[in-house]
Order: structure tokens, then sequence, then C-alpha cells
């Protein structure tokens, strides 16, 4: 009985271990608050446990593409990474069933780093 209990034991952690990546499409708005312009985008999240891959595509007038990288703990979400032209961008904020939201910072070469906010609502399938 023991060692039947230790394989169901084993089963049920090799699932959860070979658990498919969940992918979240998100669309939404950046701002920048620093100068006061904003623009829509679209944000791809992979979570795997608490480690989160993203891809985000930013529409005129704000510009930026690249993948991030960061972490997911108890809904707070935090991503960085360097987007086209080297701006190294950095965000967080609270993730649910809905949506993503928060603040981020942009470092861009040669310039003062700029303020920004974010609102991200799930694409229906």
């Amino acid at each position: 009985m023991k060692s039947l209990r230790s394989f169901f034991c084993f089963i049920g952690i090799a699932s959860a271990l070979m658990a498919a990546p969940q992918v979240i499409v998100l669309e939404g708005e950046l701002t920048n608050t620093t100068a006061d312009v904003s623009a829509p985008a679209q944000l791809v999240l992979t979570i795997e446990g608490a480690i989160v891959k993203a891809q985000l595509v930013t529409a005129a007038p704000l510009t930026g593409t690249g993948e991030l990288a960061g972490v997911l703990e108890n809904g707070w979400c935090h991503l960085q990474g360097t987007l086209e032209q080297g701006v190294t961008l950095r965000l967080r904020g609270g993730l649910n069933e809905r949506d993503f939201r928060g603040t981020y910072l942009a470092a861009v070469p040669g310039d003062l780093v700029q303020y920004g906010r974010f609102h991200f609502t799930r694409k229906q399938p």
C-alpha cells in the first residue's frame, strides 16, 4: 500500500513539473507620463511556474519591440528587457484573470529615465 501511495505521489509531481506553460495574450495601452504620450501595444506572456517571458510590440507614437523576462509572485509581475535601439524597459504591476496594469521605467540611451503606466486586458480567444 505504501509503494502504491508513493507511485501516485510521484505521478502527481511529475505531471505538475511537465505542465505546459500558460500563454496569455494582452492588448492595451502604454502611457509615457514624462512626455504625456500614449500608444497601443500588445504583450504576450508565457508563464511557467514563477518564470515569465514576454514579447512586447508597441505602436506609434511610442516605439519599442522586444523580449522581456521576469518573475510572477503572488499576482505581482516584474519584467525587464532591452528593446530596439537599446532602450531598457522595466515593468511592474498586478496580473489577474482580467488584466495586467502597473508602472514602468524606460532608460533611453543618452537621455534621462522616462516614467509611464500601462494597462493591458486579456484578449478573448
